[in-house]
């Protein structure tokens, strides 16, 4: 698929939802912000079409000048530094127009049609309705069981997002002592934020609020005081 083929994708997207030809597109993806799907093969960009699964997910720069997508790519690189993510993102340029692309998580050549099936805590712990709010759930739904359903590489992607979170917080879920955890996690998010730097498009504050946030957790202050 040329450049100016996918421009045009990213540019009408209420025309052509996702990048879905009206009659043979057949992709669907949640979410309010504008984007297409598309698949790499060979290098090359191609629109997606019958069910094919596409590889990757490109959101384009929006209208209104906002610093979303450049911002949500430092985002990324941080989650990837924290070894919470593993997969790709970067910011390409298709004409005049700026997007970032995502590879996906849910596919893999080695999986069925390509696609590896996804499913959140709740279905996996077998909750329905309003069992996965946890004034409703009587215990079907704990940060123990969910525990319990992850391999050991992901429990410590699991403590690291818990480490994200308040002191206060943690030790309701049963962390006995998660001041270490939080501290290295804090640290390690100081020293990416002081050896990479956004792209020069994102929000100009951007390094700097987090490092001003991380310093004051680090003392025990809340994260936004001046």
């Amino acid at each position: 698929m040329p450049d100016a083929a996918g421009r045009t994708l990213l540019r009408e997207q209420q025309r052509m939802p996702l990048g879905n030809q009206p009659k043979t597109g057949k992709s669907s993806l949640p979410g309010i912000q504008d984007k297409i799907v598309l698949a790499a093969i060979d290098g090359a960009w191609h629109q997606v079409h019958d069910g094919f699964p596409s590889t990757h997910i490109l959101k384009p720069a929006p209208r209104d000048g906002s610093t979303t997508i450049f911002d949500e790519e430092y985002g990324n690189r941080l989650a990837r530094r924290l070894g919470l993510a593993t997969f790709d993102t970067s910011l390409e340029e298709f004409g005049e127009i700026s997007a970032l692309v995502i590879e996906r998580y849910d596919r893999s050549p080695s999986a069925p049609e390509g696609r590896l099936h996804q499913k959140d805590m709740s279905q996996a712990l077998g909750a329905g309705g309003r069992e996965k709010y946890q004034r409703y759930s009587r215990g079907k739904v704990t940060l123990q069981k969910v525990a319990g359903l992850l391999a050991s590489a992901d429990i410590e992607n699991l403590k690291t997002l818990l480490a994200l979170n308040t002191m206060s917080e943690a030790r309701t879920w049963g962390l006995k002592d998660p001041a270490p955890l939080i501290r290295e996690t804090l640290e390690q998010i100081e020293a990416f934020t002081r050896a990479e730097s956004p792209d020069a498009r994102a929000y100009e504050g951007l390094a700097a609020d987090i490092q001003r946030f991380t310093a004051n957790l680090l003392r025990g202050l809340p994260a936004g005081h001046h």
